[in-house]
């Protein structure tokens, strides 16, 4: 859905500046100076030079905060003809703090306030939720097949047939298609065989200690996105296909089916036709789009039973390495490294979109019934609309045989690249180290390292060989994201330099917006502020909300928030905002709040898919349960009186 954004509000920079200020009051000259300069840009060239000009001057910063120095020459254009900071340049009073005037090289005295400052200034409207061109998306399109294009063929049958045919070929290894020739050289060549062995060998320890899949123990569900081969609000539990491919391991009167369906009379009608996934460009940030495929609907609902079952049965060093729903060991693992500088923080380049079928394959061979599990669940073609530079569509809609092993969107992409990371990590550290592959050495090496999706930290010694093997396997380390030296890392939503988070608060819309979910969004962003000390910001993000609307926003304690919309205070006994009641009945005081609801759109279900539902979500006796098809939840606020000590009234 195409989603306009107001116009940029500079009164959110001048209050942002006004916190810089507070801070460094030697920098109000600075902040004036940058204000009027943003002030005489044109809307369109404001909206470019503060989501993408300032956002990848702050790449260029956190690259230069782990390496020492900044490169000058690749900073944008926009900021000034950059040779030694002075006062032509945009921030220069807070870049001077961070980096010599002279030279760029990192200053010894640089502290991580300085740091903050500096990226929060930079990276404020990062996420600020707005269209990108059709141009942008073309790109992303185009980039998503030419990437698949240029993977290498897997040598099992995943393109094509009813078996993956493991029985026809011999034991794999990462090591074919290494070259043997000395006048051949390949990216590839220059991945020791001794390292790649190594993985071989690791892997074959980490995944021949799963478990042998019992496709009877899954518990299928359901995702929350869209699906392939139903419209928009579709009745998922109808399966309007189940292909051949996945009958083979999870039929369909088993995973489809209640029991007591069996009995019906009229056939169940469905195709056995493998759907394609569908290519959806997902509104991400001003200069590009996140472009996720929508599954159909059968294969989502056994992904999901696959990904519940792998959270479950994971082998003891992979649960030491890696965890599936929580980044909280991750930001702590990460928060240590830019302390100690010992560890490295690793984040790929579309790291779904480049691992292949043929790097899949080799690593979960020592389980065959994962593997024939992932090859029946998963999606062979996907639908794309390759388009021109101008965002101008190219010809038809084209089907797209793929090579990656599933795109962002499917329900075990996110499990098999953390388990595959994971153990590339452990070969890597293991191969510098001169350790024997051995469960007790993949043990000791699992505790040092951390996977979460494409984000990895291991020890700094071996980001170099992770590299090597990467290309090998013909993935790709984002060098701009990859910290290894000096004293700044970044891994899973927490910015770190020298043991100090230094996290940016990111905007998501320059104006309160006009629906319940827009107001939530901007209290939430102001709230954060006000936690991260950025007073003046969340103040004026509070004036910028609606007086009626502002009324029905009580203050509340951040130790005890209210069940309601409310801004945050450090104050435990904060003054009451709004009208207020004494109520006899419940002997309590109470204030008229918004409060949160969700509304919903609802489509009853008398059917036999009904007990299938029931079977499948397994409510609670305690609530009033029904069936049918939930709609897209909406958020909606409503007025409510609300107890001051945090019981609903």
């Amino acid at each position: 859905m195409k989603r306009t954004s107001a116009e940029v509000d500079l009164a959110l920079y001048a209050a942002m500046f006004r916190d810089v200020v507070a801070w460094r009051p030697d920098l109000r000259k600075m902040a004036d100076r940058d204000l009027l300069r943003l002030s005489l840009l044109g809307n369109a060239a404001l909206e470019s030079f503060l989501m993408i000009d300032l956002v990848e001057t702050g790449k260029i910063v956190d690259k230069a905060l782990s390496r020492g120095k900044i490169n000058v020459f690749r900073l944008p254009g926009s900021l000034g003809e950059v040779t030694s900071w002075s006062a032509r340049e945009f921030l220069s009073g807070l870049f001077e703090l961070v980096f010599e005037p002279s030279d760029g090289t990192l200053r010894l005295d640089v502290d991580a306030s300085s740091v903050y400052f500096l990226r929060q200034v930079l990276y404020l409207a990062k996420k600020v939720r707005k269209d990108c061109s059709n141009a942008a998306i073309a790109k992303e399109v185009n980039d998503f097949v030419a990437i698949d294009r240029n993977l290498r063929q897997p040598t099992y049958s995943w393109a094509d047939g009813d078996d993956l045919g493991r029985s026809k070929y011999p034991r794999l290894s990462f090591i074919d298609g290494h070259s043997r020739e000395d006048t051949m050289v390949t990216d590839r060549d220059l991945c020791s065989r001794a390292l790649l062995r190594t993985l071989d060998r690791v892997c074959g320890r980490l995944f021949s200690k799963l478990p042998v899949l019992d496709v009877g123990k899954l518990r299928p569900s359901h995702g929350p996105g869209a699906v392939a081969d139903a419209k928009s609000g579709a009745d998922k539990y109808l399966f309007p296909t189940w292909p051949d491919k996945l009958e083979v391991l999870f039929p369909h009167n088993y995973f489809a089916r209640s029991r007591e369906d069996l009995d019906l009379t009229d056939p169940i009608e469905y195709s056995t036709l493998e759907v394609p996934a569908r290519l959806i460009a997902v509104p991400k940030t001003l200069k590009g789009p996140r472009m996720i495929a929508s599954e159909p609907t059968a294969h989502q609902w056994i992904q999901h039973s696959l990904m519940a079952w792998l959270r479950q049965v994971l082998p003891k060093a992979l649960r030491l390495c890696v965890d599936f729903q929580n980044q909280g060991p991750s930001r702590d693992h990460c928060l240590r490294a830019s302390s100690t500088g010992e560890d490295a923080t690793v984040d790929l380049s579309s790291a779904s979109d480049r691992l292949s079928c043929w790097v899949v394959e080799r690593a979960f061979q020592y389980n065959g019934t994962i593997l024939d599990a992932l090859w029946a669940c998963r999606t062979r073609t996907c639908t794309v609309s390759v388009r021109d530079s101008d965002g101008v569509l190219a010809g038809e809609e084209d089907f797209l045989l793929l090579r990656k092993f599933a795109p962002m969107g499917s329900g075990v992409t996110f499990p098999v690249q953390s388990l595959v990371y994971a153990a590339m990590a452990i070969a890597c550290v293991l191969y510098d180290e001169g350790s024997r592959v051995s469960d007790r050495n993949i043990m000791s090496v699992a505790r040092r390292v951390r996977v979460f999706g494409d984000d990895i930290i291991l020890p700094s010694s071996s980001v170099s060989s992770l590299d090597l093997l990467l290309t090998h396997c013909q993935l790709k380390l984002n060098a701009s994201k990859t910290h290894w030296q000096g004293h700044f890392r970044e891994s899973c939503g927490m910015d770190a330099f020298m043991g100090v988070e230094v996290t940016p608060l990111y905007l998501r819309d320059f104006q309160p917006g006009q629906t319940g979910e827009d107001l939530v969004s901007w209290v939430v962003v102001s709230n954060n502020a006000h936690k991260a000390w950025l007073i003046n910001l969340a103040d004026y993000m509070v004036e910028r909300i609606p007086e009626a609307q502002r009324k029905l926003i009580p203050l509340s304690p951040m130790m005890d928030p209210l069940p309601s919309l409310t801004l945050t205070t450090y104050s435990p006994n904060p003054p009451v905002i709004g009208r207020t009641r004494w109520n006899r009945e419940l002997q309590r005081m109470e204030v008229k709040a918004l409060v949160l609801s969700a509304s919903r759109t609802w489509l009853a279900r008398d059917d036999y898919q009904s007990l299938l539902q029931y079977f499948t979500e397994d409510p609670s006796p305690m609530i009033n349960w029904r069936s049918g098809v939930i709609g897209r939840q909406r958020l909606r606020l409503r007025k409510q009186w609300v107890d001051l000590h945090g019981r609903n009234a």
